[in-house]
């Protein structure tokens, strides 16, 4: 194999590993997308008031401005974030 064969060949190698790489990326943020999607049409078509304000949850984590909670009856971890606001006295 000569030098350029071989750098040809890596060249080759490096395009088609970026090339999958692009495609695993875009079909991970494809399905997070979905999900998302999903997830807001279910609760939005939650016929009554209580059954969106009041389900049980485990608090798993906490962050500098909000919780983490696994809801088991939807099998997912909600992000709950605190907003502050000042008071202007």
């Amino acid at each position: 194999m000569t030098l350029v064969q071989f750098v040809f060949s890596l060249f080759i190698d490096t395009f088609l590993i970026d090339s999958c790489t692009c495609s695993m990326q875009s079909a991970q943020m494809a399905q997070l997308a979905s999900t998302e999607l999903f997830q807001c049409l279910y609760f939005s078509s939650l016929g009554s008031e209580e059954a969106r304000d009041r389900v049980e949850g485990v608090v798993v984590g906490l962050r500098s401005n909000g919780l983490t909670v696994m809801v088991p009856r939807y099998m997912h971890d909600f992000i709950l974030y605190q907003f502050q606001t000042r008071l202007l006295i």
